[in-house]
């Protein structure tokens, strides 16, 4: 694709082949003809300077007529139809060829694949497609349902009348060269093509200069004649995919502008609302329209566009240094932003104005302005058009711009009016905003004007700076206002209470409102021609929520505020504007607003008046398959269903009934003292109004409907429940339930006596076990303190003594250091038992790996005194099995009374140690390489061999000593392991 320029303006052109070459600011001659049957064009020449080179999905030029060689031309042709008829005629004409209907003897089609040397035959190959299109879709995305070869272009090879598609691919035999002109005509889309393209774009020699300077959108509204290409920076408001191009509307300082980005396809995943981005483009004019308004941009691809920061990200970033410039960044901005006071300049017409403030609007939106002029003639009125500098507040409602300046600009037309949905309305999103609310006047004061628009009645509320609007009595023509149908414009101010800040529905203030009466209120209503409810049903061109109807009918249900009325076979509501007095089978005339879109019409603001009597239409007899048809809907009906429940609320008598699978409500209101209600399963035919969408249903299960009978004389009993109801084997299960609750109450006391008592059994084992082990700790106590008194006493009086001597003047130098080493041995002594005695208590160390470590210790520090060397045979890991602390102290003692011997009796140098766990076992092994003994009496150390064995007997263990003269001596402790270490 190239854009181009030259002294007349800017364009663009879709080539079918591009030289690489061409750069901007380049001077190309372009030279074609076209041959795509569409818009009469001929052919083009052109010389301008390249705006922008850029390589686009080609497609041929258009035109009616095309200059073709003699031969072999190709031809395409796609064909659809949406629904009812169907045509597709071709013609052409040219040298020598009176117009006429294209013979099927010209047209060829290549059955090979042979691109060099291909063969033809007659005929054309075509492909069938099915859909639902309004436009020719791209058959390259879709898959055919047939494909074949035709003799011609006819209709006779689609696959169904209607929702179908053809293309048609060959080639057509020209005689002579020529210009051709060929007429296509079908009912709802084609498009023919034929011939080669013959378009070239040639770079002229020596004339490369610069790119045209480009302009801004001000520059070119002074030249609306001619199309520029353009930049420019703004917001969009908003994106969407049109047909692979892509459509935006862009607000820049305030010009509203609508892009075409022709391939912006890979835009489409990006999320553009509200960001902002800088865009080149060929800017065109449509005609003569409102500063902007009148003209869009024409953007090749997605080259020409950058995109910044989305605006939420950057509002929640704002700063004193940013500048807003349109009315919606400073409408978006929450309370504590705008609290900052970022600098705005905006440029708009003023549509409201007060004494000390305006409503200012840009092509973005509507924001409040605080402006007070020195003096009050020079104060903005509506209609100008104002730039206003100034900075954010966070304002009693929506965000405001405290205006420091305002520079006048002209005058300027009132902005096009948003004509809001209900929703808006109710939100208070259009506060600020300049508006038109369409409606019917339905009641007018002083103080508030309320109207019936197509989505509900609203409320204009005044005060006495936001006045209602004053109607002459001349533009009423001596007819009322309330009645009338009138469109008003104004500032919407949205109304709400300052202290709960809650927004009051359906209620607003409208200044300054401009009414239009669209419609006055006829003097005589009834005067209007009749409809038939029916005819509300059918498409009418001139129909709308507003458009005043009377109709007539008789009353076939009545409640207050609200009737139905029996026209013939349909039925409709009617509300009605004041209270009326009627009775079922009234035949009434009402005149007011109908309200479309349900089962039935319902006629809104109703003024209705009697005009006789007559008696009740028949009802219509629905079954239980036909009942959720709507059609029924504001008819009178008969329905036989069983009763479910039959109840009393209030003023109204409320039947939950059943037929089939479906469950529904029938309501009468209650006349006089109550009869007496029908009983669950009774078999009933009831009369009456069937009344769809029901809002009050009392289940959820029920249908979207009810039944609303006039009196209980509509409803008759055709069949009384059986005896055994659903009550009666209520009563049966309760009996059996009661003697069932019984014994499972006897078994709960039961379970409640056997949990007391084990739980009673559970505390005297407690308490026993508290005792046990109360028992157990006073054992230990005592061993401790016999250990203590054992150990340390008398090591402490050998201390006493010995240091007693020292201190002795009379004794010698020698002497007294003999009794100081002593004295120091015994130190050394009643520090080991100590450490012993503490290890023993401690329950830090109450395992086998603890027991390891402290015996490996000891040995060492005690042999090592003695002068013997020390090794062990110990595993690097031992099983963490839990030991008690008397175990503890038992085994070392007796450990501790083997390594004594040692050092006492066996003249050893050396002393293998080992301790491993095996199949719950402690092995502990002392072996020497002393002089050893044979055993029998007098050996020494007897005594001392007869007391380990004692103490492993009392430990529950056993000791083996195994000697021999001069081979030395190994003693072994075994002792069993339990799960508690005892």
């Amino acid at each position: 694709m190239l854009a181009l320029q030259d002294n007349t303006g800017t364009v663009l052109l879709e080539l079918p082949t591009l030289d690489d070459t061409i750069h901007a600011g380049d001077q190309v001659t372009v030279r074609g003809t076209n041959c795509l049957l569409s818009q009469g064009r001929y052919g083009i020449r052109l010389t301008a300077t390249v705006v922008d080179n850029d390589y686009l999905h080609s497609s041929a030029l258009k035109s009616g007529s095309v200059f073709l060689e003699a031969g072999l031309q190709p031809i395409h042709l796609e064909w659809f139809n949406g629904a009812a008829n169907s045509a597709l005629a071709l013609e052409y004409a040219g040298p020598g060829v009176p117009r006429q209907i294209v013979p099927g003897a010209l047209l060829r089609r290549t059955p090979g694949l042979d691109a060099v040397q291909p063969k033809y035959e007659v005929g054309l190959d075509f492909a069938a497609y099915n859909g639902d299109w309004n436009c020719l879709p791209d058959f390259a995305a879709l898959n055919p349902v047939a494909r074949g070869v035709a003799t011609n272009f006819s209709l006779n090879y689609s696959a169904r009348p209607e929702h179908t598609a053809l293309v048609f691919n060959g080639f057509i035999q020209i005689s002579n060269a020529g210009v051709y002109v060929f007429y296509l005509t079908s009912d709802d889309g084609s498009r023919m093509e034929v011939g080669h393209p013959l378009i070239s774009c040639t770079v002229r020699p020596s004339s490369t200069q610069a790119v045209p300077v480009t302009k801004t959108f001000e520059q070119v509204l002074t030249d609306r004649s001619r199309s520029a290409w353009i930049e420019l920076k703004g917001e969009v408001t908003f994106a969407g995919a049109n047909q692979g191009s892509l459509e935006m509307d862009l607000v820049e300082r305030g010009n509203y502008l609508p892009v075409t980005i022709l391939e912006g396809s890979p835009l489409l995943a990006s999320n553009l609302l509200h960001r902002q981005i800088q865009i080149e483009g060929i800017c065109e004019f449509l005609g003569e329209g409102v500063e902007g308004r009148s003209a869009r941009l024409i953007v090749p691809s997605v080259e020409q566009l950058k995109i910044s920061t989305p605006t939420e990200k950057i509002a929640r970033n704002f700063s004193t240094k940013d500048l807003l410039t349109t009315a919606a960044q400073v409408r978006r901005l929450k309370p504590d932003q705008a609290r900052l006071g970022i600098p705005v300049k905006i440029t708009g017409v003023v549509i409201a104005a007060f004494h000390e403030s305006l409503l200012l609007q840009d092509a973005s939106g509507g924001v409040y302005i605080s402006l007070a002029a020195r003096e009050s003639s020079r104060q903005p009125v509506v209609g100008q058009f104002l730039e206003i500098t100034g900075r954010t507040a966070p304002g009693d409602f929506s965000p405001v711009v405290y205006a420091d300046s305002a520079k006048l600009l002209g005058s300027a037309a009132m902005p096009e009016p948003i004509r809001p949905s209900w929703d808006q309305i109710i939100n208070g999103s259009l506060d600020a905003e300049y508006v038109e609310i369409h409606g019917v006047v339905i009641a007018y004061s002083e103080a508030e004007l309320r109207l019936l628009t197509p989505d509900g009645n609203v409320t204009i509320n005044a005060t006495d700076q936001l006045p209602l609007p004053q109607i002459p009595t001349s533009a009423l023509e001596g007819g009322s206002l309330v009645g009338s149908v009138v469109r008003m414009r104004g500032g919407f101010k949205t109304d709400w209470d300052p202290q709960t800040r809650k927004i009051k529905v359906g209620s607003f203030f409208l200044y300054p409102a401009t009414v239009e009466v669209e419609e006055l209120a006829p003097r005589d209503l009834f005067s209007l021609p009749t409809s038939r409810a029916t005819d509300l049903l059918w498409f009418d061109a001139r129909a709308s929520a507003l458009q005043r109807t009377k109709v007539a009918g008789q009353v076939i249900f009545t409640r207050p505020g609200e009737f139905f009325l029996l026209d013939g076979q349909t039925g409709m509501r009617v509300l009605a504007a004041q209270e009326q007095t009627l009775q079922n089978g009234d035949l009434v005339e009402a005149v007011g607003f109908p309200q479309l879109g349900g089962p039935a019409p319902i006629l809104q603001e109703a003024q209705v008046r009697k005009t006789g009597h007559a008696p009740r239409p028949e009802p219509v007899v629905v079954s239980s398959e036909d009942l959720l048809n709507h059609n029924h809907d504001s008819t009178l009906v008969q329905v036989q269903a069983l009763v479910v429940s039959d109840a009393l609320q209030m003023d109204r008598r409320i039947l939950e009934l059943k037929a089939g699978p479906l469950h529904f409500l029938a309501t009468l209101r209650v006349e006089g003292e109550s009869k007496k209600l029908l009983l669950p399963g009774s078999l009933v035919q009831l009369i009456g109004v069937y009344s769809s969408a029901t809002e009050d249903l009392a289940h959820e299960n029920l249908g979207a409907f009810e039944l609303l009978v006039n009196n209980a004389m509509d409803i008759s009993i055709l069949q009384q429940p059986p005896w055994w109801t659903v009550r009666r084997a209520i009563t049966v299960a309760a009996t059996l339930a009661g003697g069932l609750g019984i014994t499972l109450i006897w078994i709960i006391l039961l379970r409640n006596r056997i949990a007391e008592r084990t739980a009673q059994l559970r505390k005297e084992i407690e308490e026993r076990h508290r005792v046990e082990q109360h028992r157990i700790m006073e054992q230990e106590r005592t061993r401790v303190a016999q250990d203590l008194h054992d150990e340390l006493g008398q090591g402490l009086t050998q201390v006493g003594i010995l240091g007693s001597l020292a201190k002795n003047p009379s004794v010698t130098t020698e002497l007294k250091n003999l009794y100081l080493d002593q004295l120091s041995e015994a130190a050394r002594t009643l520090v080991t038992g100590l450490d012993e005695i503490v290890w023993a208590v401690n329950p830090k160390y109450d395992s086998v790996a603890s027991l390891a470590s402290y015996y490996a210790l000891f040995a060492q520090r005690f042999l090592n005194l003695a002068g013997i060397a020390c090794r062990f045979d110990t595993v690097d890991e031992l099983p963490n099995f839990p030991m008690a602390s008397q175990l503890r102290h038992g085994i070392f003692l007796a450990f501790k009374e083997a390594l004594n011997n040692v050092v006492r009796h066996s003249g050893a140098t050396e002393v293998r140690l080992g301790i491993t766990v095996n199949q719950d076992q402690l092995m502990i092994s002392i072996a020497d390489n002393g002089c050893g003994f044979e055993a029998g009496a007098g050996t020494p150390g007897s005594d001392g061999v007869t007391g380990l064995h004692e103490r492993l007997k009392k430990l529950g263990g056993r000791c083996v000593i195994n000697s021999h003269e001069r081979k030395g001596t190994t003693v072994e402790f075994s002792l069993a392991l339990g799960k508690n270490g005892s």
